[in-house]
């Protein structure tokens, strides 16, 4: 899975996760790399923990909370960076670690 596979795919995910948890929605369209959870979606920290473990159950193994990135990531491209150098210090392509919900 390259940059653009894992951005599309925390999108699709994020605009999920709006979907379900609030009576807004998102158009995946409008997320960009720069889109910051807590300033432009309103997401608080009890939010965001919510939905990295969604990521983490998705792109299995990966670990926000235990390794502290948890307070790194702040918009849409720190988490698919995280994603990435988390599946590049496993030495494990992202594809065979791809869970499809």
């Amino acid at each position: 899975m390259n940059h653009d596979e894992i951005m599309s795919k925390v999108k699709e995910l994020l605009a999920e996760y709006i979907h379900d948890h609030t009576i807004d929605s998102v158009d995946e369209k409008s997320l960009s790399s720069t889109t910051d959870f807590a300033y432009d979606l309103g997401m608080d920290s009890l939010a965001m923990a919510e939905f990295l473990s969604k990521v983490e159950n998705v792109f299995y193994p990966l670990e926000f909370f235990s390794n502290g990135e948890i307070d790194e990531i702040k918009t849409i491209g720190d988490l698919v960076r995280s994603i990435e150098k988390q599946k590049a210090s496993q030495n494990a392509p992202v594809d065979d670690a791809y869970n499809d919900y």
